[in-house]
């Protein structure tokens, strides 16, 4: 039997036995599953209406950062819009 059947059968194997998910080359379930408790812990926290922290840039950097003056009025407007919020 070819590597390439031995992979199907063992996918097979798997869904035999209810399992949603056939990763037949990994030998540890716990891999899985803790890659999937790290996918479900993100899920709530990719799609935040506002910047995580450690992303977030002073107005006075954006200013400095900025050599257009049309950048740094965005800039204010941004800040505005956040202060609003």
């Amino acid at each position: 039997m070819s590597a390439d059947e031995k992979m199907v059968d063992a996918a097979l194997a798997g869904f035999d036995q209810g399992e949603f998910i056939t990763i037949p080359s990994l030998p540890d379930l716990a891999d899985w599953e803790a890659y999937e408790t790290a996918r479900q812990n993100l899920i709530p926290k990719l799609s935040l209406s506002s910047p995580a922290a450690l992303y977030r840039v002073s107005k006075e950097h954006r200013e400095l950062q900025s050599e257009e003056p049309g950048l740094a009025s965005a800039a204010r407007d941004v800040d505005e819009k956040e202060t609003r919020l």
